[in-house]
C-alpha cells in the first residue's frame, strides 16, 4: 500500500515538536512544488526547498501575524501510530 507521510518537526521557544502524518495515497500524486503552494496560500513562507528522488524536504516558516489565527485546539488523534 502506498502511503504519503509527512514527517513534521515544530520549533518553538524552549521545544522542539516532532511528530509525523500519513494517508493512503495510491493513484495519487502529489509534489513539493504543489505542498510549498499549498503552505503559502494559508500563510507560509518557504524557506527552503530540496528534492532527491521521490523524497523531498521543506523548511516552512508562519509569520508571527498569522499565529493568532491557529486553530485552538489540536487535530484529534486519528489512530495514527507515533514513534
Amino acid at each position: 500500500q502506498k502511503l504519503f507521510v509527512v514527517p513534521v518537526k515544530t520549533l518553538l521557544p524552549g521545544r522542539t515538536i516532532r511528530t509525523a502524518y500519513g494517508v493512503p495515497w495510491a493513484g495519487r500524486e502529489m509534489s513539493a512544488h504543489g505542498i510549498a503552494d499549498l503552505a503559502r496560500s494559508v500563510g507560509f513562507e518557504v524557506l527552503a526547498a530540496n528534492q532527491r528522488g521521490l523524497a523531498y524536504q521543506l523548511h516552512l516558516r508562519r509569520p508571527r501575524e498569522h499565529t493568532a489565527c491557529a486553530s485552538p485546539s489540536p487535530p484529534r488523534d486519528r489512530g495514527l501510530r507515533r514513534r
